[in-house]
């Protein structure tokens, strides 16, 4: 007789809520970000941060939030299990205060070799008007069971309390507030303390800050760096207000440095108030200051547009210098800087056939050294008609003559007497002119070179600054 055993029916576990979320949990997530950007100062991260600012993922932490600067062009993701890459494009997409789309950025996503960790390098950097990221649920799988890892939605404020991303906590910013005040939701402009709601706390934040500003200095020396002209690069900003130490913002200045020869665009505009607008060259004498015999190029904006357009020479920093016209003026101002780099040497030639082409329409504007026994400097500009034309000469350390001379009459590849349109003028220091009625096109050429006295030894070694114009 075959023996036959039953089977017991195996017992099922009660429901549980508790082990279903432990089981969702292991669904990875994104528990950490950090962002950074390629040029961004070193000074401005703490040692151990080795390039990196964490940004807060919990609300209420609106001090974890700040990024004080723009240029953000990598992210560091961190996950609570190991990750893949998803089937969804790999583009972070651009939020305004207001929670709209603006934009979309692809890039290269590399995920640590466990899974738990990646970083996005975008195709471009994120200006600071910019001031949420949205990272699309699917950008990233769970390696195990190929779920979605759930995307991220993160606001970074330039400025606590500065809901119109202009620089500078103000009336314009309460304003925002005081019209928002009571409203609910995700991104919410005027929401500082990231809690969902604009009310008495989002207050405290803008009155805590008001006035408050990461504007330029007002010096050579707290200067705001513009890093780089290789891409457009445009800022937004007010002079003018008072500033959260109770003192009136006397001026802003922007610093840049070229390394070729380039012709640099600065336009202007929304100005709304009486405002100056100056470039200056480097500080030929050393001291710090911005000197009239430094100044290339100044403009005067009563309100609207302008634009400084010049030629500069390589190897130097220039400062644009933004002052109010009066003491009891005040302007919102905007900025766009965008640069042509220019075929030639930095320094310019010797010769007829070295020399460093000026585009004289364009108001060119170079900056140099000579030295005597050593060097000359030429430059040449063409025209095609009779025309007057003014050098203005600043910034001359020595004694330094210039001089203007006309085409090679005789081919002979010299610069001759006979060809000398005027007198040389010699400048021993500061500044001056030069303004020649020249008739007949052609190419016309101006000489640098250092003042010798009667002794060899007596040598002269000096700066000087050029700006080009037809009057």
């Amino acid at each position: 007789m075959m023996n036959i055993q039953k089977r017991t029916k195996p017992t099922r576990r009660p429901f549980s809520q508790e082990r279903l979320e432990q089981r969702m949990m292991l669904t990875a997530e994104i528990s950490g970000l950090a962002i950074s950007g390629s040029h961004w100062a070193a000074s401005e991260f703490s040692p151990d941060t080795d390039g990196w600012i964490d940004v807060q993922l919990q609300d209420g932490s609106a001090s974890d939030r700040i990024v004080k600067y723009s240029g953000m062009d990598r992210l560091r993701l961190s996950f609570t299990e190991p990750v893949v890459k998803g089937n969804e494009p790999s583009l972070l997409r651009l939020l305004s205060p207001e929670g709209d789309v603006v934009g979309e950025i692809g890039g290269d996503i590399a995920i640590s070799s466990d899974g738990l960790s990646a970083v996005w390098q975008l195709s471009r950097e994120v200006e600071a008007e910019f001031v949420a990221a949205f990272i699309a649920s699917g950008s990233f799988d769970d390696a195990d069971d190929s779920q979605d890892v759930v995307g991220l939605t993160r606001r970074l404020d330039v400025l606590p309390g500065d809901s119109d991303l202009n620089g500078v906590v103000d009336l314009k910013d309460f304003n925002a507030l005081k019209d928002s005040f009571g409203d609910a939701g995700q991104l919410l402009s005027s929401d500082f303390t990231a809690d969902g709601k604009v009310d008495l706390s989002d207050f405290n934040v803008l009155k805590a800050n008001f006035s408050a500003d990461v504007d330029p200095g007002a010096t050579r020396d707290t200067a705001f760096v513009i890093n780089s002209l290789a891409a457009p690069v445009s800022v937004s900003n007010e002079v003018g207000f008072l500033l959260a130490d109770g003192e009136r913002d006397s001026g802003d200045v922007y610093a840049f440095t070229l390394t070729q020869n380039a012709r640099i665009d600065i336009a202007i505009s929304e100005v709304t108030d009486s405002t100056y607008f100056w470039l200056y060259g480097p500080d030929a004498n050393g001291d710090r200051q911005f000197g009239s015999d430094e100044r290339l190029y100044d403009v005067l904006v009563e309100n609207g547009s302008n634009g400084i357009t010049q030629e500069l020479s390589g190897g130097a920093t220039y400062y644009v210098r933004v002052l109010p016209r009066q003491s009891n003026d005040n302007s919102a101002y905007q900025l766009a800087f965008s640069q042509k780099v220019l075929p030639g040497p930095v320094d310019p030639g010797s010769t007829r056939e070295t020399a460093l082409l000026v585009d004289i329409a364009a108001g060119a504007a170079y900056a140099d050294v000579v030295t005597a026994n050593v060097d000359t400097d030429v430059y040449a500009f063409t025209l095609e008609e009779n025309a007057r034309v003014q050098i203005n000469i600043d910034g001359v350390t020595e004694a330094t003559y210039f001089a203007i001379y006309g085409p090679d009459a005789v081919a002979n590849h010299e610069f001759d007497r006979s060809e000398r349109i005027g007198d040389n003028l010699l400048v021993n220091s500061g500044s001056n002119r030069i303004a020649r009625d020249i008739s007949g096109g052609g190419t016309y050429y101006l000489i640098v070179f250092p003042y010798v006295g009667g002794f060899s030894t007596n040598e002269s070694n000096s700066a000087y600054q050029l700006t080009f114009s037809l009057l």
